[in-house]
């Protein structure tokens, strides 16, 4: 069952758990892309970044055989690149994996698995792109745009086929990417020091930093953001210090910014609400999520967490 509380992608989980923490972050968005250092090609290519300057577009995403939601993603890849091969886009998976490995695989999937494959050449592309952003985790996507630049990196199975249309037509705002990554960066900081006791001076850092984060989500004007930054402070069980008021300020940002009309807005609010005390206000926001259900699943999720917040008023009555 897909739980309310989060939007369909859910950008700063994705950030949470892609960054390295303490990771030295030597490239950003904006930064020339460095070429491809390939070993062998498994299928299609060989592909050279230089040669499609000014014309193409590049998606180069990071995979391995061995990487379950790697293998989901090959499908989608292999889609796109059919939607936007004819428009000077050009898509190149490539894994760190022996090449007799690669290549068996590939051949299995035959025509579902219809782009570019190459296999690095001894970590070198890896550490250029993966390691240089700070990421550990795949499937990992890297799009360059025309000017040979790195203009967005993330799970291919989100927001990518968007971000392709965007840079096609010369709406993506790369500012505000840039401004998408040092809000996750931030967060990513948080994190880290509000899931260690802290000192009191630290407990003023960390007020200081969630401030900062806050501060630039608003700007944004990302409700998600503001939504799931506020589910991860009440929520996440690695935090030892939750600063409740900030995510009630968080999450009634993302109520506002949604108009009360998105049920994960809503139903973070609400709970935002029912954990700094205000029960009675939870339990008619609650009713309110209810009403913007769509399936079962959803009412199921939103009954039990209202007949909770009813439990505890009644309790406290």
């Amino acid at each position: 069952m897909a739980s309310t509380r989060f939007w369909p992608v859910a950008a700063l989980a994705l950030a949470l758990l892609l960054a390295v923490p303490g990771a030295s972050i030597a490239a950003r968005l904006g930064d020339p892309a460095s070429e491809l250092t390939i070993a062998t090609w498994a299928k299609h290519g060989p592909v050279k970044l230089a040669d499609g300057k000014g014309k193409t577009i590049f998606v180069v995403e990071f995979w391995a055989t061995s990487c379950a939601p790697c293998k989901e993603s090959i499908p989608h890849l292999t889609k796109l690149q059919r939607k936007f091969k004819d428009k000077g886009v050009v898509f190149v998976g490539v894994s760190p994996e022996d090449a007799s490995t690669v290549r068996a695989f590939v051949k299995s999937m035959g025509a579902k698995m219809d782009y570019a494959v190459a296999v690095d050449d001894r970590g070198w592309t890896t550490t250029a792109y993966l390691e240089a952003f700070g990421i550990e985790g795949i499937p990992h996507a890297f799009l360059i745009d025309k000017e040979g630049n790195v203009a967005w990196h993330g799970h291919p199975m989100a927001e990518l086929e968007d971000v392709i249309e965007a840079v096609l037509s010369g709406e993506w705002d790369i500012r505000q990417a840039q401004m998408y990554e040092t809000a996750f960066e931030l967060v990513v900081k948080y994190y880290a020091l509000a899931t260690q006791q802290l000192s009191p001076g630290e407990k003023k850092a960390l007020a200081a930093l969630g401030e900062r984060v806050f501060t630039l989500a608003s700007r944004l004007k990302s409700a998600p953001f503001l939504g799931n930054f506020a589910w991860l402070i009440m929520k996440d069980e690695e935090i030892e210090e939750r600063d409740l008021a900030l995510a009630l300020r968080a999450a009634k940002e993302a109520y506002d910014l949604s108009d009360g009309e998105v049920l994960p807005a809503v139903d973070i609010y609400a709970w935002a609400l029912f954990e700094n005390g205000r029960v009675a206000e939870a339990i008619e926001m609650e009713k309110s999520a209810l009403e913007l259900c769509e399936d079962d699943d959803e009412r199921a999720e939103v009954r039990e967490t209202l007949a909770l917040f009813e439990q505890k008023a009644e309790s406290s009555g």
